[in-house]
């Protein structure tokens, strides 16, 4: 998807190491061998976002979330741990956690606007995101 390529992008350009590469479908084999290639996948996609934590919007995590736990990735929901794509209201990203772990940010879910307006300053997150549909 456009926001999983451009996420991607971000990744290399916060500073990874490694340069990450679409390799079409057909030219795929040749590359299978190659020693020092390694396909990106879920749990190395949330290990490189957790080490250089690049800047993406809305709906480039989004489209992250997506492919973690999408078909094509498949991973658990303990590889959002650590990552910073949990779309707010307003605007910015939180911080996917497991509750009651040291340092685990405090996100509040509520639906209902009148229960946001009790409780002003508060990180809301954005349940009309594409995370949460």
């Amino acid at each position: 998807s456009p926001g999983l390529r451009s996420a991607l992008q971000q990744l290399h350009v916060a500073g990874c190491r490694r340069n990450v590469v679409e390799v079409p479908d057909r030219a795929a084999p040749v590359f299978e061998a190659t020693k020092g290639l390694a396909w990106l996948g879920p749990q190395t996609l949330a290990a490189a976002l957790r080490s250089t934590a690049p800047c993406l919007s809305t709906e480039e995590a989004d489209a992250v979330v997506a492919y973690l736990l999408g078909p094509q990735g498949g991973g658990p929901m303990t590889v959002l741990h650590g990552l910073q794509i949990c779309p707010l209201l307003g605007g910015g990203l939180g911080r996917f956690e497991k509750a009651g772990a040291p340092g685990a940010p405090e996100l509040w879910w509520a639906e209902d606007a009148e229960l946001r307006d009790l409780l002003p300053r508060r990180p809301f997150v954005d349940p009309a995101s594409g995370t949460f549909q």
